[in-house]
C-alpha cells in the first residue's frame, strides 16, 4: 500500500489551501465560502480527485468570495471529526461554508 508520502505531490497545489488543526477554525470563519476536500492521501478515490480539485482551485484562485480547500484526514483527524467527515472521508467527503 502506498504510503502518504507517496502521493504527496498529487495533493500539493499551489491553489489549494491547506487546513489543518491550527488553521482550519480561523479560516472557514473569515467570511467567504469554503469548497473543502477531506481526504487521506492512499486513497484511491482522493486521489482519482485531486487533479480535478487542482483545476478547480485554478478557476477560482483570483475569487475573493470562493476558496478551494483541502483537509489531509490522515494528520488532523480531529478536523476531520468536528466537520463529521470522520466516517466518510475514504470518499473524499465535502462540505463548504461561508455567511
Amino acid at each position: 500500500m502506498e504510503g502518504p508520502s507517496g502521493s504527496a505531490g498529487l495533493f500539493d497545489h499551489s491553489n489549494v489551501i491547506k487546513l489543518d488543526s491550527s488553521t482550519f477554525k480561523e479560516k472557514v470563519a473569515d467570511g467567504r465560502v469554503y469548497f473543502i476536500k477531506f481526504f487521506a492521501p492512499w486513497c484511491g478515490h482522493c486521489k482519482k480527485l485531486a487533479p480535478t480539485w487542482s483545476q478547480l482551485a485554478d478557476n477560482y484562485k483570483n475569487s475573493k468570495d470562493v476558496v478551494i480547500a483541502q483537509v489531509d484526514c490522515t494528520s488532523a483527524k480531529d478536523v476531520c471529526e468536528k466537520a463529521e467527515a470522520a466516517e466518510h472521508w475514504r470518499l473524499s467527503s465535502l462540505m463548504w461554508t461561508g455567511q
